[in-house]
This record gives C-alpha cells, sequence and structure tokens, in this order.
C-alpha cells in the first residue's frame, strides 16, 4: 500500500519528471516531504494552486504564477497564515503555486477548519465550502483520509481522480489578476 503512495516521488523505481523541473507540483506533497526528505523539510500541510478548474495538472501554465498562502480559520478567528512561516529560499516558494507550511513553523492541531487561499497582496483567492477536519497526524497509509486533510492535492485531484471528497484541483475562485507574478 505504501509504494502506492510514493508514485508521486520520483522514485528510482520509475520516471517521473518534476513538473516545473525543481519541484514536483500537484503531487501528494507529503508523501514525499515527509518520507524522503529530512525532518527540516518535513510539512504539517501543502498543495498545489491552479488558475482554474482545469483537467490537466500537468500544464504549468495553468499554475498561479505568484507566491499563494493558506490561512487557517477556526470560526471566524485567523489561527495559522503561512505567509508568516514561509521559508523562501524553498523549492516549493520557488515554485510560486504551492501551498505549505514545514511542521517545525506550523504544526496543526486537531479541530474542524475553514481554509482560505489568498495572494501576496492578501486579496482572497478561493476559500473551502465544506470544514477540513484534522483527527491525527499525517498517515502514510491513507495520504487522502478524510479525517485528516494535510496534503492538499491527495483529495485535490482532477476529474475523473476526484474521488476522495474534494470537487477537484485547488483553483482560483476570484481576484484572477492576483494570481500573476508582480
Amino acid at each position: 500500500m505504501a509504494a502506492l503512495v510514493l508514485l508521486g516521488c520520483g522514485t528510482d523505481s520509475q520516471e517521473v519528471e518534476p513538473a516545473s523541473g525543481v519541484h514536483f507540483q500537484g503531487k501528494d506533497c507529503l508523501s514525499c516531504h515527509n518520507v524522503d526528505l529530512g525532518q527540516s523539510s518535513h510539512l504539517s500541510i501543502g498543495g498545489t494552486v491552479y488558475r482554474g478548474a482545469l483537467s490537466d495538472p500537468e500544464d504549468l501554465f495553468q499554475m498561479c504564477n505568484s507566491p499563494v498562502h493558506l490561512q487557517i480559520f477556526d470560526g471566524t478567528r485567523l489561527i495559522h497564515d503561512t505567509r508568516d512561516v514561509h521559508a523562501e529560499d524553498t523549492a516549493g516558494y520557488q515554485g510560486k503555486s504551492n501551498l505549505f507550511a514545514l511542521i517545525n513553523d506550523m504544526p496543526i492541531g486537531t479541530g474542524s477548519y475553514t481554509m482560505r487561499i489568498v495572494s501576496d497582496v492578501n486579496s482572497t483567492l478561493a476559500e473551502s465550502s465544506t470544514l477540513h477536519n484534522f483527527t491525527t497526524g499525517f498517515n502514510m497509509l491513507d495520504p487522502s483520509d478524510i479525517n485528516n486533510r494535510y496534503s492538499c492535492n491527495s483529495c485535490h485531484q482532477a476529474p475523473p481522480n476526484n474521488t476522495n471528497g474534494a470537487a477537484g484541483l485547488l483553483f482560483v475562485q476570484t481576484n484572477i489578476a492576483d494570481c500573476v507574478a508582480q
């Protein structure tokens, strides 16, 4: 079962190319970061944002071409903002369309949260229509565990692969102009 999860990482047993030459946008972020990489690269949450509800996540021109950030709300109270914890020298940040936080910087507690994606100029690009639940830590054997939505790309997949409860890829729903690098 664990071998299935590692498919997006580009292991020696398969030929997977990074989408942008330096990173694997659209793949299961935590399966690589929390298994293949050292402790300092482990993520508490990660995902990829696209410009629209497209069907080809490999199309680099459809990714948001500016830094994006995730805000996590408990009701109306902002409890986490990845803008406060970005490691700007990492490959993930260079990918521009990546939402992530290192686990050492932003551990997420249990609860049910609203997720909001914002641009570098703090405009809302998208907001979850349902609560995202976190009951335990990330489980490599079940990255798309509906009760632990740490690895955004595990659930947010393009049709027909979006069978894990999400409507599709993470995409910009409003303020599309703020999805272009300034």
